[in-house]
């Protein structure tokens, strides 16, 4: 189901004021502060530098609220930051992942048995992550194209975001540094659902925006398909320990 998503936001951000006990802690600082470089570590299964833990190729979360099979190699740079509700995955080639969960408060249960699973999704990223990215991108917007399933985790909305200047390959494909180009709009994609008591962001960068440069021409709609593609592959890799209970 496709859904002409900006006026929605605009209305869920204007009626919904952010309740400060809500906010979800530190999300876009996480994504895009120097990772913890904790994958040499995890042959023994511990990090102390990682709130997760690290085995056989596995992170899993606080919690355990969810597993992944680790989606970076360390060849390629990969690394790992990670914080009590969010985890960063990133390496030198086309890889930045981020994914978060955030408790299902009993306030922001309500909202979500008032507003339905759709819409509450919309007003819970409108007012809790979208907020933290203008701050640390001024002009980051969402497309108004978005995309509910309910054969995605009993309910999924993907949202596709524009970030100026916020590519994670930013300075990695600046060959010369010294001759003034503008700044690469990233662009992101999100996954956003309720899974056993929390709120799960999953969010991938489509690199192939900052990596080729001038020579990228896809359309808007072309990226999206990648980017669900790419973000249901990713779901693919996770798995939950804890037992499913939606609310």
């Amino acid at each position: 189901m496709h859904l002409r998503l900006l006026p929605c936001v605009l209305i869920f951000s204007a009626c919904g004021a952010p309740l400060p006990a809500q906010t979800s802690p530190d999300y876009v600082g996480t994504a895009d502060r120097p990772a913890a470089r904790g994958m040499d570590e995890a042959a023994n299964g511990t990090n102390p530098r990682l709130y997760g833990s690290l085995e056989d190729g596995v992170y899993t979360a606080p919690g355990k609220t969810f597993q992944i099979k680790i989606p970076v190699l360390e060849e390629l740079g990969g690394d790992i930051a990670d914080t009590p509700n969010t985890v960063t995955f990133d390496d030198n080639s086309d890889v930045h992942i981020n994914i978060g969960v955030f408790p299902l408060t009993p306030q922001l249960k309500a909202e979500l048995d008032s507003r339905g699973i759709k819409n509450f999704l919309i007003y819970y990223f409108s007012t809790f992550i979208l907020p933290d990215y203008g701050k640390a991108f001024p002009g980051a917007r969402l497309e108004e194209d978005a995309f509910f399933t309910t054969k995605c985790q009993n309910g999924a909305i993907f949202l596709y975001l524009l970030l100026p200047g916020g590519s994670h390959f930013e300075q990695q494909t600046r060959f010369t540094p010294n001759i003034p180009i503008p700044p690469v709009v990233g662009k992101r994609g999100n996954v956003c659902f309720i899974r056993s008591g929390s709120v799960f962001i999953v969010s991938v960068e489509l690199a192939d925006r900052a990596i080729q440069r001038s020579t990228y021409n896809r359309p808007a709609a072309e990226e999206n398909v990648i980017l669900r593609k790419r973000l249901t592959d990713l779901l693919d890799k996770m798995s939950f320990p804890a037992p499913e209970n939606r609310h």
